[in-house]
């Protein structure tokens, strides 16, 4: 397994964020996740096929994103 990324939220500076790339046999699986406080808040999975052809570059920014876009704020959340 490969980090791809680790680094904080743009949406909320207490989240990480992370990223890992692993090969499969039919291809390559990435794996997002979000913590806050060393507790895990989301996390997915997404599996590639080998013959898609996009590269990681633009993929890993835009499923983080997507994940990111689930997480309310600290400063917005219900307590």
């Amino acid at each position: 397994m490969r980090k791809l990324y680790s680094g904080p939220s743009r949406i909320d500076a207490s989240v990480q964020l992370q990223a890992w790339l692993e090969a499969a046999v039919d291809g390559r699986v990435i794996s997002i996740a979000a913590f806050r406080d060393q507790s895990e808040l989301l996390s997915e999975t997404h599996r590639l096929a080998r013959h898609d052809s996009r590269e990681l570059t633009e993929l890993v920014p835009s499923l983080l994103a997507a994940l990111e876009s689930r997480i309310a704020p600290t400063s917005t959340r219900v307590h």
